[in-house]
């Protein structure tokens, strides 16, 4: 690993561009905090834990509007074509790679599939056409690897080509949304108090392309559909997003048809948290203390019951200083 010195430099390794190897007790301290949100909605809300995969049919992106907003995040999963000819000439071209020669899409099969550009996305293909509750609203929490192609932007700590995010999505009426949304703006601002993050609330628009891009922006802007939790530290002194809080409003549930059993209109809304992020900000504000200090503030609430005792029993972290 990284020699000894500050913080960061018992984060990880650098391996690729925009891609980490982390430390055990970095990979630990992602871990808790993932567990921690997931075991809270868990039991505040009694959100339905479920499981995603890395990728996603490319169909279900294209239906969700990605492809018309957002492609330049999208990485496409292109297996070999198993053709003999063509599989037995890659290790020749793969050696020479003349750039004015064959291009590695000639010995790749059409894809199907992209790396998951944004978790939310998993469920609304799975509900498509379905009549949900109006009584009370859909909930559901869930983590993984998200993977974005940010070109130039990428570095190891805030732009990252493949990171872990903790989500949780909420599908009701308009009205349980609105009062769910200030109830996950408290929880998203205690956990920022919790452990004592250096941070500010920003109304936030993410980056479109393409002939609607200012259009959707300006929605955004105007319904306050999206705010992030910043978080300042060393590493990100002018300010990293480690959670943002997205109102969909009917934008994924009109296009798959996912109604209220009432016949009104569904609408959805998720609250996400970087993993990674978050970790390096909360190793930041948690300085010589460590994982310590971090398991001392969750056994206190209560929230850590139920993770694994691998997780329980740690003592010793080389996030503290010497």
């Amino acid at each position: 690993m990284s020699p000894r010195g500050s913080y960061t430099d018992r984060i990880g390794t650098r391996t690729g561009r925009g891609l980490n190897l982390y430390s055990h007790d970095f990979s630990v301290l992602c871990d808790l905090l993932d567990r921690f949100i997931g075991n809270y909605f868990q039991r505040a809300y009694r959100a339905q834990r479920i499981a995603v995969p890395s990728m996603i049919r490319a169909e279900d992106v294209d239906r969700a509007g990605y492809f018309d907003t957002a492609r330049q995040h999208i990485s496409f999963v292109s297996p070999f074509d198993p053709h003999p000819a063509v599989y037995d000439e890659f290790p020749k071209f793969w050696s020479q790679r003349d750039p004015a020669g064959r291009g590695i899409a000639d010995f790749l099969s059409a894809p199907e599939e992209v790396l998951t550009p944004a978790m939310c996305l998993h469920c609304f293909p799975v509900l498509a056409s379905a009549a949900v509750s109006s009584e009370a609203p859909t909930i559901m929490t869930f983590s993984g690897r998200c993977f974005r192609d940010e070109k130039g932007n990428l570095n190891q700590v805030e732009r990252l080509r493949e990171f872990t995010v903790r989500e949780n999505l909420f599908i009701g009426s308009e009205k349980d949304l609105e009062r769910l949304h200030g109830e996950l703006a408290d929880f998203t601002i205690a956990v920022a108090a919790l452990f004592g993050l250096d941070f500010r609330l920003e109304t936030a628009t993410d980056i479109f392309f393409g002939e609607q891009a200012s259009q959707r922006t300006a929605s955004q802007m105007l319904w306050d559909s999206k705010f992030e939790l910043v978080a300042l530290h060393d590493d990100a002194p002018d300010g990293v997003a480690v959670a943002s809080l997205n109102q969909h409003h009917s934008h994924f549930t009109r296009p798959f048809e996912i109604s209220l059993d009432d016949g009104t209109p569904a609408l959805s809304m998720c609250l996400g948290f970087g993993i990674e992020r978050l970790a390096r900000a909360v190793a930041a504000a948690a300085g010589g203390h460590g994982l310590e200090l971090i398991q001392s503030h969750l056994d206190r609430i209560g929230i850590l019951d139920g993770v694994d005792s691998e997780l329980k029993s740690t003592h010793h972290s080389s996030l503290e200083q010497e």
